[in-house]
């Protein structure tokens, strides 16, 4: 990417004013796709003062909550959870609660303006691995644990007391349901309390005691009946809950062999998830039929009845959905992104997004609508193990784990090989300089091919200073210089045709180093613990920048501790963006100054941001276990005239300006960019004497002269 400055800060008032109106219908981080995913529970909830309508909740095996109230598409609820990996969700009838597998308990309290985000409430829980969630009024919340047994909240989740005794032996807890203020647990067996956890008695009879495989329990109001799921089969209470005398086979219908996710019902009929898809029966005469239709994968793990719909939630692809009187499911995925994404590329309107489903190719970003997706992965024959793609002028090239590196031409219809020359196939990866491809192998080696070569050989450049393990984080490049960042011994600096590496550590108290980016004369690094350290390009010698990404999002999530944990690093438009944990920001000044990277809101605060990349007026950024976030550029602020003074030269020369396409640039240029209003790149030229064939309009010209970076407004006539 050029080191120029954001379009807003230059060329005036009717561009930032274009700029936020494209941006108005993505006032927060999104995402467009690719979409799917796995959904572990889900509830739902009917809005207050409405009897009809109603709000569908899901959790997913690692990507958070996701809700929706229009049954066209889901909304993203990941902001201040500490884990995606929800295990339980439950609402008071006011609050919406989140069980975790690994951070315990959430409640959806959090506002900031008119957003609204999750906060940890553990106070008092001594076990955090949560498996079930049930709330019995307002206040009234009891939480199921993996080893601690039962705990109770009488305070919306503030403070949680175990409410074990010698009833409850299994602490290993599986489901929990209620009736009334009846609260039935499960955990190979069921034990009831009518007294909010003072005392349990048992609810067994032979077919549920000690049962292994007791998962799955849940209550019929309207046949006042309770159903319990365990390795011998499904079971229901032979009269009705309100006594236990015994419980009667209720499998009728159901294959053998077949493995039951969840149980749900409507009053009138019961659902089972299953391995083999979806099953229901009537709630009056159990049996049990098959209803699977349209569904693309047979492995459910939970149904939600709403209304006459249902919402089948799925491993790996995602979310089905059914409306009576149709029979056939059909994919219901739009906003719904649990998918593991390792790596984005972007180029003017096109994005490119590796995945644990291989890679997929959009051909326009700009859209504000559903970004459509294209599987690419002819002649990739490791694609489902990319850890990095990136742009190379024309060429998009791709590193994979057991494959080496692989070659696109063609924006990603085909693929080719290329690793003549690599000692190893598992390349982590890649970075691209004045006509070379360099790829970082995972054992720490360092490789470079010319990519315009008729017979591209790599060449290995590995840092040869007798360190073994030093692990190779990151490149970045200036002047004839090429910049390595390691994990474990700082940074080196080589020239391009020098073969010796140079240790450039001076002043530099962290060398756990992580990311590297240049911005004008300067070097900014990443460390994993303490922030960023800043250099001038001519002498290294490295300062720490005083302050850190904070804002009013990270204090109010409480994430501002993985500020100083610095994952990715990335110069454009005048900006240097920095990804952490859980967050997004940007400096103007080197480091001087930090703001957020667009609204923060809904950008994922449990997930790792390893790769940023822009393009057409967005920044995107990669998550662990969801698919890549997006956000308009637009929301940066303006860059002060202070900092616009200090750093680029007055605007250059343009004549004449209007013109019809033919202009002349000041020649003191080495380098012409032009742009249109939307970011998108159009033509870059190396005269200073132009000819454009461009739609009458405003564009934005860049120049590259010698006193620094220059912007300038074109206006074709």
């Amino acid at each position: 990417m050029k080191n120029i400055f954001t379009r807003k800060a230059i060329v005036g008032s009717l561009v930032a004013g274009l700029a936020l109106v494209s941006s108005l219908a993505e006032a927060h981080f999104g995402s467009k796709g690719p979409f799917g995913g796995t959904v572990t529970t889900s509830i739902v909830v009917k809005k207050q003062n409405q009897s009809a309508d109603s709000i569908v909740f899901v959790g997913t095996a690692n990507g958070g909550v996701y809700s929706t109230s229009n049954l066209t598409s889901w909304t993203a609820r990941p902001v201040g959870l500490k884990s995606g990996k929800i295990t339980a969700l439950a609402h008071t009838g006011k609050l919406l609660i989140a069980g975790t597998a690994d951070s315990g308990v959430f409640v959806f309290t959090g506002f900031t303006g008119t957003d609204r985000f999750w906060r940890k409430k553990n106070k008092g829980l001594t076990n955090l691995k949560i498996t079930a969630l049930v709330a019995v009024d307002d206040n009234t919340i009891f939480a199921g644990t993996n080893g601690g047994g039962v705990f109770k909240s009488t305070d919306k989740g503030e403070n949680w007391v175990a409410v074990n005794n010698k009833k409850i032996h299994h602490l290993e807890i599986t489901g929990l349901a209620k009736k009334g203020n009846r609260v039935f647990v499960l955990g190979e067996g069921v034990w009831a309390t009518d007294d909010l956890g003072a005392t349990w008695f048992d609810y067994n009879d032979d077919n549920t005691r000690h049962i292994d495989g007791s998962n799955e329990i849940s209550y019929n109001a309207t046949t006042n009946e309770l159903f319990v799921v365990n390795n011998d089969g499904v079971f229901k209470t032979t009269v009705n809950a309100d006594t236990i005398s015994s419980y009667s086979i209720a499998t009728t219908g159901i294959p053998s062999g077949i493995v039951i996710n969840g149980i749900s019902n409507n009053g009138a009929n019961w659902y089972l998830s299953t391995n083999q898809g979806v099953y229901t029966s009537p709630s009056n005469a159990i049996s049990w039929t098959s209803m699977n239709a349209g569904l693309t994968t047979l492995n459910i793990n939970t149904v939600a009845p709403i209304g006459t719909t249902l919402i089948a939630g799925s491993t790996q692809i995602g979310i089905f959905s059914v409306k009576s009187p149709t029979t056939t499911w059909s994919l219901f995925n739009n906003g719904f992104n649990n998918i593991k994404t390792y790596s984005v590329a972007t180029s003017d309107s096109i994005a490119v997004v590796a995945n644990e489903f291989g890679v997929f190719v959009s051909r326009n970003i700009i859209r504000a609508t559903i970004i459509p997706y294209e599987k690419s992965v002819k002649g990739l024959t490791d694609s489902l193990n990319v850890n990095d793609i990136i742009f190379a002028e024309k060429y998009l090239v791709a590193a994979t784990v057991n494959g080496g590196v692989f070659v696109s031409a063609d924006t990603g219809k085909t693929w080719n090989s290329y690793n003549s020359g690599l000692s190893t196939l598992n390349i982590k990866k890649l970075y691209y300089s004045n006509g070379n491809v360099f790829a970082i192998a995972n054992n720490g080696g360092l490789n470079a091919i010319d990519i315009k070569s008729t017979y591209p050989v790599w060449v290995d450049i590995t840092l040869n200073l007798g360190y073994i393990n030093a692990e190779i984080s990151s490149l970045s490049f200036f002047g004839d210089k090429i910049l390595a960042t390691t994990r474990t011994h700082g940074v080196f600096v080589k020239t391009l045709f020098s073969s010796s590496w140079i240790a450039q550590n001076t002043d530099l108290s962290n060398l756990d180093v992580t990311s590297s980016t240049v911005w004008l004369n300067k070097i900014l690094i990443g460390t994993n613990g303490n922030g960023v350290f800043v250099s001038d390009t001519a002498s290294i010698f490295w300062n720490k920048t005083l302050t850190r990404p904070v804002g009013e999002h990270t204090d109010s999530v409480d994430n501002q501790f993985n500020a100083d944990y610095i994952q990715s690093l990335l110069t454009n438009d005048g900006f240097v963006f920095a990804g952490y944990k859980g967050g997004l920001f940007a400096t103007y000044d080197g480091g001087k100054t930090w703001v957020p990277g667009g609204n923060q809101f809904n950008i994922p605060t449990y997930s790792n941001y390893n790769k940023i990349s822009i393009a057409a007026g967005r920044v995107f950024v990669t998550t662990d276990n969801n698919s890549v976030y997006s956000n308009a550029l637009s929301e940066l602020p303006t860059i002060p005239t202070a900092i616009e003074n200090e750093y680029v030269a007055s605007s250059v020369s343009v004549y004449p300006n209007p013109n019809n396409g033919k202009f002349t640039v000041a020649d003191d240029v080495t380098e012409i960019t032009i742009y249109d209003l939307s970011g998108k790149l159009l033509n870059t030229f190396v005269s200073t004497n132009v000819t454009v064939e461009y739609p009458k309009g405003i564009y934005i010209l860049k120049a590259k002269t010698s006193k620094g970076l220059a912007t300038q407004k074109l206006v074709i006539e």
